[in-house]
């Protein structure tokens, strides 16, 4: 293995960097790119003989292309300071990859979790970080972001053990700041955040059972995070056109508004100060009274909800020409597998026949 420099970006890391530059004592070079530690974070990294930059804050992605330009050797290992390789990922092997991942263990401190997380996507988190930068980078997000690499990627015996020691307060005002983060991204980028509602509409059963399993095996991205991420991608949005119109900002319309969902997303956003519309066609494969005591917790809340059947495309037009929406949260479906093999013409007209594109 050609010799390699070990790349952590700090900040405010002084309880955790000593533990991370001693495990990795086989690097040739030792380097940190610094944003501004207002602890011992510095003082810490030139004790143990580490090379210090300091480089204002860039965003996650550009901090760490810079450090990475400025590392000695084109091999670099990328840590977090609160990362440690354990095992036999200390000497990789030679071979042709140009880049290695290895599996990520995390730990969340014992006032959050208390305990190395070995199940679902919370391990193994395969990650790349030892790479040949002249065929591997990471990419410019400033959040979430990720190596890309050019040729083959091989696999590292052994754990890198994410030692993120924080109670759950502070985990839960992370995930806040990265979403944050991921929504003005995807602002900029003119993405949306879930697929097209065609899509949406046309694989319901698979929507719904995927969502549910992600919800049940991730560790953050999913479930509240992605929530708060559609939540703030809207807030974004809406203040965007604010500003750019001079005005309020629009309307969001929720579909399905009488169900439990798409009550509690309704619910929110306008205790939020956001301008919404619910939409519902009040199916009786629920109970209907309960749908309507729903609408009127809404109404209550100051949105309204109009009795609408999204399958009768003129009224779902005029809904759409009438109302100056910005956002559309698509909940509406026929829910219940048993009705989709009873009444599939039905359940198609519910699901399928419902959405247009354009809407």
């Amino acid at each position: 293995m050609p010799e390699l420099s070990l790349v952590v970006i700090t900040c405010d890391a002084g309880a955790q960097l000593a533990a991370c530059l001693d495990s990795v004592r086989f690097a040739a070079e030792t380097l940190v790119v610094d944003s501004g530690s207002r602890d011992d974070t510095v003082e810490i990294a030139r004790a143990r003989g580490a090379r210090v930059i300091e480089q204002p804050w860039l965003g996650f992605g550009p901090q760490r292309r810079h450090a990475v330009a400025h590392a000695a050797h084109d091999w670099v290992l990328c840590l977090d300071a609160d990362e440690m390789p354990r095992r036999s990922s200390r000497s990789p092997s030679a071979g042709p990859c140009v880049s290695r991942v290895m599996p990520r263990s995390r730990w969340r401190g014992a006032t959050a979790f208390g305990r190395w997380l070995r199940h679902g996507e919370g391990y193994p988190d395969w990650t790349i970080r030892l790479f040949d930068r002249r065929h591997a980078r990471w990419t410019d997000d400033v959040v979430h972001e990720h190596v890309v690499a050019d040729g083959l990627v091989g696999r590292l015996d052994g754990d890198l053990l994410h030692a993120s020691a924080e109670s759950l307060d502070a985990y839960l005002a992370k995930q806040n700041r990265y979403s944050t983060l991921q929504a003005e991204a995807m602002h900029a980028r003119g993405e949306l955040l879930l697929g097209s509602a065609d899509r949406l509409a046309a694989r319901p059963l698979r929507a719904i059972l995927s969502g549910a399993r992600r919800f049940s095996r991730r560790r953050g991205r999913s479930g509240p995070y992605r929530y708060r991420l559609f939540h703030q991608l809207l807030q974004v949005r809406q203040a965007a056109g604010a500003r750019a119109a001079g005005g309020p900002s629009m309307t969001t319309l929720v579909t399905g508004a009488a169900g439990f969902i798409g009550m509690h997303l309704a619910l929110r956003l306008a205790r939020d100060g956001a301008d919404v519309v619910g939409v519902d066609n009040f199916d009786p494969y629920y109970d209907v009274a309960l749908k309507r005591a729903r609408a009127d917790q809404l109404a209550r809340a100051g949105v309204r909800c109009v009795e609408l059947d999204l399958a009768d495309h003129a009224a779902t037009a005029a809904l759409f020409r009438d109302g100056r929406y910005a956002h559309v949260a698509h909940l509406a479906a026929q829910p219940g597998v048993r009705y989709s093999l009873q009444n599939p013409a039905a359940y198609i007209r519910n699901n399928i026949g419902c959405v247009r594109r354009g809407h």
